[in-house]
């Protein structure tokens, strides 16, 4: 009987705490959006209580960090690429134009970070170099003989041999919700 009688109590008291569950009795720092497709990604919302509240999106961010820079100087050409079609077009004329997302930070130190956020799944890829005398287009050393004559990089550290890398050599894969940091040690032709 002592055993019943708790489990009345504990009833009773889960009835009472579920009966203050009604949103007019929650608390003002607490914000319950029900409405989310009528918002942007990521805003930020501040109440009357001056809390802030970052909506965060179910995307994925991938974090490009660039190390080995030894000039500071230049531009660095980032080209993120998300289809092999925009790859092949970009790499064989060496100017980006085709990309998913570029950026074109100043060398001013010797590692570098671009975040790339709001990414739905897929795969991805980086292809960089360092623009030295801010042409836009990455130096060779003949037409003839493409090699290049300004420092650069691909994702997963690929280093071509005898020919420019393929998307497949140097894409990484992207979930939802990733948090992702790709790492490009700089190639000093």
């Amino acid at each position: 009987m002592k055993q019943f009688n708790i489990l009345l109590l504990l009833f009773g008291l889960f009835i009472y705490a579920c009966s203050k569950d009604d949103p007019d009795d929650m608390d003002d720092d607490i914000i319950v959006i029900n409405d989310m497709d009528t918002m942007m990604m990521n805003d930020t919302i501040i109440n009357d209580t001056d809390t802030i509240i970052t909506v965060i999106d179910s995307f994925a961010t991938v974090v490009l960090t660039i190390t080995d820079i030894e000039t500071l100087e230049g531009k660095m050409n980032i080209g993120f690429y998300d289809n092999e079609e925009s790859w092949d077009l970009d790499i064989a004329s060496r100017i980006t134009e085709h990309e998913y997302a570029f950026a074109l930070p100043e060398v001013t130190e010797n590692t570098l970070s671009i975040v790339f956020d709001s990414l739905t799944p897929g795969f991805y890829a980086f292809s960089i170099y360092q623009d030295l005398n801010e042409d836009g287009e990455m130096e060779v050393l003949s037409d003839a003989l493409p090699l290049p004559q300004e420092p650069y990089g691909f994702s997963n550290n690929f280093v071509p041999t005898l020919s420019a890398p393929n998307f497949s050599d140097c894409y990484f894969p992207v979930n939802y919700f990733d948090s992702i940091l790709v790492e490009i040690n700089l190639v000093i032709p």
